[in-house]
């Protein structure tokens, strides 16, 4: 055998891990002599297609900031815009969306939004650039050599490998350090032996089209192709899920699109070849199907078992990319473990070159923890992916964890220090073990018997979650990482306790009636007390903001999540009891009359419904559906109705609303607010629309329609703005005088029975702006709360001595003594309005 000179790296793959990593070493060590053995042909070609395309935020990190990519990535690929996740079949424009909808604070005057920026790569061109780079940096790159063993001698190993076109006898390459980069097993077997099985088995098929695919372009539906500002949903890394299957879509440059099919084969056994996927898909989904399968194009197979290898780095070697383990495509993990991985290696070889001893304990400690973190997100998993409410729910909490803790240790360079390394090991510790346990909350919420108290909704937009969001805009923070972890672990607790209350409230089972320890959370409340989940020293309770989060993707009120009892004393739990099935009559009601206004029957039908309206439920679904048949659909019916019917006008309300809904039963129940037999109770379904958008509706609208509208956009608006009162103030000023009124009682009505507290400066600034209006909405607030309530005594006094409340409480008469126009009309006698249309 011929003996090459001695080198101080060897990488034996060089795909992006291999490259990568072998880049870093010479950017970090320039000293270091690094060779990169790959068994093809290098550069690879940039018009190569390979899987791996999206990035999360770490390896775009990575790639951009470590690797000094920048000007690539934003030049030769697309700017990502977030993850986006489809629940449903039939026309996209009717299905559940969650992912980020524009908003102007997320967008930098570029237009493109959600910085700090993740990209969808062309892996081609990606491999082409590194190679390149590597070359200019001093890397040595041998192709077209393949690794016939390596061997252990002395303080070196000994890399045997032989070029293809060289009839010689095969080269021995001497080196400090080896490290596995090929993508497969075998050659970190001599290194770490077997990898461990994570009990994760997918089937998997993909290819690529020619085109862009672009959901969006699917339907003339104005309110979905407007959801978005922009072309930008195309975008986003789009994840059509189904059950026990989904389907990825990623826009590439050039009009390419990356479509592949992941099946849990424990839920699908059949599906063993290309045929049985392709079966599958046509049947679960055959609107998506027939956008995406082409009989014409070459599709590839291939059965994926996660798994890991217990140790990344030993005396000498070490392994990344996918060599060292695999887990689930969802989320893009694959790079961010890469970026992870290859951080740690180039660490440990930096204190090797410093003359530090070798220490890998805590490193090999740090990477697998988070690779079970990593799995747990997957393992038992897909059996949910179709539930409209728990799956919303599971993406955010998996979003917030990646924001919260895997972000800012890669982000904030903690990787790179040993001894951060120890101490990250006990906020890991903890984190992991929360998560663990709210995985299992999931899983065993799904499992239960439900009774459905919470409907799922087509619309949830991700920036308007503001834990997760503050957590991804903190990514930028250049305040040290470590000080912001145990914040993090703050707010990831009381998340993970309202997701309890959540669950809770959803199953009927009675709430956690003390503070809980985070890392023992358990559903069943016969089990609570033996598992240690109330802790008087580590217990904590939901936070506000964790509630409010929830309570938007739920479409419900914060109150809800935990109980109604520090609403209004002494009322029943809302979601046990008798009360709970009450609830879901209501619900199947609403769901009854959506599928309805979704007919051409209800063209027959309008006139009898809206005369009879029988049922307010049934009439609040129909008022949705007919939403969703278009905006000219609907100003059409509108016009066409005989007489005002609020409740089919309050469904309007709420299928445009943009933030959290009130659900029925709670409003009636718990407030005692305008009767669900037929009065305004558009205020508590509208939150947040824009109302510029609802100008052409409301000016179309008979007047009637128009109060009744106008008022539930009044109290959207309070949602909206109730922490910037001048912003609020501005956008009723801007309406006309003939809306603004209207809209004014509904903000009143807001100002009351929402659940945010108003301080004095905000009152006087509504008292000088508002209008009459104001007052009156203010006091019908306060006489819909029950009676008694210490809320409506405090709120009483405050807004009376603000000049905003200018009657007394006691001298009016409780809304069930008289019917409502009658009480509204003494209302207006006793506050000194004579105006009828208020």
């Amino acid at each position: 055998m011929n003996n090459a000179p001695n080198r101080d790296v060897v990488v034996v793959g060089a795909g992006v891990a291999g490259l990568s990593l072998g880049l870093q070493l010479k950017q970090t060590c320039p000293q270091l002599s690094v060779t990169v053995l790959e068994r093809g042909p290098l550069p690879i070609p940039r018009e190569v297609r390979k899987l791996g395309e999206s990035t999360s935020e770490v390896a775009a990190w990575y790639l951009r900031e470590r690797l000094g990519l920048g000007q690539h990535l934003e030049r030769e690929h697309v700017v990502k815009y977030g993850l986006r996740f489809w629940q449903g079949t039939g026309p996209f424009a009717s299905r559940h969306e969650y992912g980020a909808m524009m908003r102007s604070r997320f967008c930098p005057g570029d237009g493109i939004p959600l910085r700090p920026h993740a990209y969808q790569l062309d892996r081609g061109k990606l491999e082409h650039e590194l190679a390149a780079r590597c070359e200019a940096a001093g890397v040595e790159l041998r192709d077209q050599t393949s690794v016939a063993g390596v061997h252990r001698q002395a303080n070196q190993w000994e890399v045997v490998a032989h070029r293809h076109d060289d009839k010689s006898a095969p080269t021995t390459i001497t080196s400090r350090w080896v490290f596995d980069a090929t993508g497969k097993t075998q050659l970190s077997q001599a290194f770490a032996g077997t990898p461990r099985d994570l009990d994760h088995h997918l089937t998997a098929m993909w290819w690529w089209l020619d085109r862009r695919v672009d959901p969006t372009e699917w339907t003339q539906h104005d309110s979905f192709r407007q959801r978005i500002a922009g072309n930008l949903r195309w975008r986003s890394t789009q994840h059509v899920l189904g059950h026990g299957h989904w389907t990825w879509l990623i826009g590439l440059a050039n009009e390419c699109t990356s479509v592949g099919l992941l099946v849990d084969r424990t839920i699908h056994p059949q599906c063993t070849d290309r045929q049985a996927m392709r079966e599958l898909l046509q049947q679960a989904d055959p609107e998506l199907a027939k956008r995406v399968l082409d009989d014409s194009v070459p599709t590839h197979l291939r059965v994926l078992d996660s798994n890991l290898h217990e140790q990344i780095v030993g005396e000498g070697w070490g392994i990344t990319g996918q060599a060292l383990g695999f887990l689930d495509p969802l989320f893009s993990p694959g790079l961010d473990l890469m970026a992870v991985t290859n951080e740690l290696l180039v660490a440990t070889v930096t204190r090797e070159v410093r003359g530090e001893a070798l220490e890998t304990r805590a490193t090999n400690l740090f990477l697998s923890r988070l690779f079970e973190q990593y799995a747990s997100l997957y393992k038992g998993m897909y059996h949910l992916l179709d539930d409209p409410v728990i799956a919303p729910l599971k993406l955010m909490w998996d979003q917030l964890i990646y924001f919260a803790w895997i972000c800012p240790v890669a982000l904030g360079g903690l990787l790179q220090d040993h001894n951060t390394l120890r101490e990250l090991a006990l906020v890991g510790d903890r984190v992991a073990r929360t998560n663990l346990c709210v995985q299992q909350i999931f899983r065993d919420w799904r499992n239960s018997q439900r009774p459905g108290v919470f409907a799922g909704r087509r619309a949830l937009d991700h920036t308007q979650l503001d834990m997760v969001m503050g957590q991804f805009l903190r990514l930028r923070d250049t305040a040290p990482a470590e000080q912001r972890l145990s914040q993090n672990f703050n707010e990831l607790s009381g998340m993970a306790i309202a997701l309890v209350h959540a669950a809770c409230a959803d199953l009927g089972l009675a709430q956690p009636d003390s503070r809980i320890d985070p890392r023992k959370l358990v559903l069943d409340p016969e089990k609570r007390k033996a598992a240690g989940m109330y802790h008087p020293r580590r217990g904590r309770a939901a936070s506000k903001m964790a509630l409010e989060d929830l309570a938007y993707a739920l479409q419900t009120t914060p109150a809800v999540l935990v109980g109604a009892e520090h609403v209004a004393a002494g009322q029943p739990h809302i979601h046990s009891g008798p009360l709970a099935a009450a609830h879901r009559a209501v619900l199947a009601d609403i769901e009854c009359g959506r599928k309805l206004g979704l007919t051409q029957a209800i063209d027959q039908r309008i006139d009898e419904l809206a005369t009879q309206a029988h049922n307010p439920h049934l009439m609040l679904g129909v008022g949705a559906g007919l939403c969703e048949r278009g905006d000219t659909y609907l100003q059409d019916v509108l016009g066409a109705l005989p007489q005002a019917c609020p409740d089919l006008l309050a469904g309007v309300g709420w299928h445009r609303a943009d933030r959290g809904v009130v659900p029925l039963l709670y409003a009636h129940q718990i407030h005692g607010a305008w009767s669900l037999e037929g009065h305004g109770c558009a205020w508590a379904l509208v939150a947040a629309s824009d109302l510029w958008t609802e100008q052409g509706l409301l000016r179309s609208s008979a007047p009637n329609h128009q109060r009744m509208l106008c008022q539930g956009i009044g109290r959207g608006l309070w949602l909206r703005y109730a922490g910037d009162i001048n912003a609020l103030v501005d956008e009723v000023a801007a309406c006309p005088p003939t809306l603004s009124r209207h809209l004014w009682v509904g903000v009143g009505m807001a100002l009351v029975t929402g659940d945010a507290d108003v301080s004095t400066a905000d009152l006087d600034q509504l008292r000088l702006r508002g209008d009459a209006g104001l007052c009156l909405g203010a006091t019908l607030g306060l006489l819909s709360l029950p009676t008694g309530c210490d809320r409506a005594l405090s709120q009483h006094q405050k807004l009376q001595a603000a000049g905003i409340v200018g009657a007394r409480l006691d001298g009016l008469p409780a809304r069930e003594t008289l019917p409502y126009p009658a009480w509204r009309d003494r209302v207006g006698e006793l506050l000194e309005l004579s105006d009828p249309d208020l």
